[in-house]
């Protein structure tokens, strides 16, 4: 590979964000986010249970199309953004790259942490997460490109 071929840093991290949503143990949606400050990663986070409880045991929404909403998962953005706060880290300036856009109640808690900036690979299908977003001046903005296409695969 070239250095002209070299995928950019945020295609990575928008790559790395996919590859942790594979971690995923809610069958409904695999979610992943990798939150960056100056295109170093902070935090990452993946839905699923809470650390040390049984995963979600319910069919995939797919399967089972009136399949009520889960109630176990923790979304991937309030996990990456526990594991900040028992670390200590800071996330203010960040940049959070997810595969998804943000529901509602973690949008709202993003913006308490005082990201600056939301990367998705792909929309929630509840948009009220980006109106979050926007109202608190948080840019927004989705690439839906490929992963084997942002590196460049």
């Amino acid at each position: 590979m070239t250095v002209a071929h070299r995928p950019s840093m945020e295609a990575v991290l928008l790559a790395c964000a996919y590859a942790m949503s594979r971690r995923s143990t809610c069958p409904n949606l695999q979610v992943g986010v990798v939150i960056a400050l100056d295109l170093r990663i902070m935090s990452t986070g993946y839905n699923g249970a809470p650390r040390g409880l049984q995963h979600c045991t319910h069919p995939s929404r797919v399967d089972v199309p009136d399949q009520p909403p889960c109630v176990t998962t923790v979304h991937a953005e309030a996990n990456a953004v526990a594991f900040a706060a028992r670390e200590g880290i800071n996330l203010g300036g960040a940049t959070v790259f997810g595969t998804h856009s943000p529901c509602r109640t973690c949008a709202q808690l993003l913006v308490g942490t005082g990201v600056v900036r939301y990367v998705a690979l792909d929309r929630y299908h509840d948009g009220s997460g980006i109106d979050v977003l926007e109202a608190a001046k948080i840019e927004f903005e989705v690439r839906r490109t490929p992963v084997a296409d942002l590196l460049g695969m």
